[in-house]
């Protein structure tokens, strides 16, 4: 996979960022291919590789857009250490000098969305802990979190950071696009190709497990940071009752096949922009 320095990663100035069209979108990824995901990078066993899996978790289970759970070409406002905030029964964790098991057996972990495409900064959104033993935020975000605090990093670092020998390095959405489609490629049978899937998709992978397990579209919409009733704009997504058991509830919707005849595909295909904006 290719890597970027943190210091080196530079933005192109005449990108132009559109919607993208139908031909160009992505589709959701059922869980089970995640699963595979995370079992490839787990053999793997390289640090770009675990990296990628951890911020793919994150990315998925906070309906997280490339930019903010990983590096983009454009307009990064990547979550920082500062952003993370990690709870055990309610009781907050310093980040710095908890010990690593303590922090890997949180029970909710936060994200503090700084600066946001709808404009409204610093809102925190929470998950709590699934109950997996990887694919959980919580654990995923702690083992990023241990990684980062024991090579020297601040609270101004990327938390797609990595450290491999003395360099920095950034997990980019070319790295989490080549993680997904190589998980895709071992899971035929969930109807979709490696071309279907990049690093955008995990936005829609989230807000489609959350859909399948019954969660209501307001849920949906909070989660994903959704503004299109003012209502929502008065509503609190940090609060525990919202967030109490929705990472179990989307590994448990996520188990699906994107092939016709199927709810999951039907929902997709009814109303697929939904899931993206």
């Amino acid at each position: 996979h290719r890597q970027r320095r943190c210091a080196d990663y530079k933005l192109p100035q005449d990108l132009v960022l559109r919607r993208p069209s139908a031909e160009e979108r992505v589709k959701p990824i059922p869980v089970q291919v995640l699963h595979a995901a995370q079992r490839i990078a787990s053999a793997n066993g390289s640090l770009a590789m675990c990296a990628s899996a951890r911020l793919m978790w994150t990315g998925f289970f906070f309906l997280g857009r490339p930019g903010e759970y990983c590096a983009a070409r454009s307009g990064n406002k990547y979550f920082r250490l500062s952003d993370v905030q990690l709870l055990n029964h309610g009781h907050n964790l310093d980040l710095w000098s908890t010990p690593e098991e303590t922090l890997r057996r949180s029970t909710d972990a936060h994200l503090n969305f700084s600066d946001q495409k709808n404009h409204h900064r610093g809102e925190k959104v929470g998950q709590k802990a699934s109950g997996h033993p990887t694919a959980s935020p919580t654990v995923a975000i702690a083992d990023q979190v241990c990684h980062l605090r024991a090579h020297g990093a601040t609270p101004a670092t990327p938390l797609c950071a990595f450290k491999e020998g003395t360099t920095w390095f950034v997990v980019t959405s070319t790295m989490i696009t080549a993680l997904l489609r190589e998980a895709v490629a071992a899971c035929p049978e969930c109807g979709i190709t490696p071309a279907d899937v990049s690093a955008r998709s995990l936005r829609a992978s989230g807000a489609m497990a959350m859909l399948c397990d019954g969660l209501d579209t307001d849920h949906i919409k909070l989660f994903g940071r959704w503004r299109s009733d003012e209502l929502l704009t008065y509503l609190h997504v940090q609060a525990e009752p919202v967030y109490r058991d929705v990472s179990a509830r989307m590994l448990r919707g996520g188990v699906y096949n994107l092939v016709p005849g199927t709810q999951a595909h039907a929902a997709f295909t009814a109303q697929p922009d939904s899931l993206y904006h």
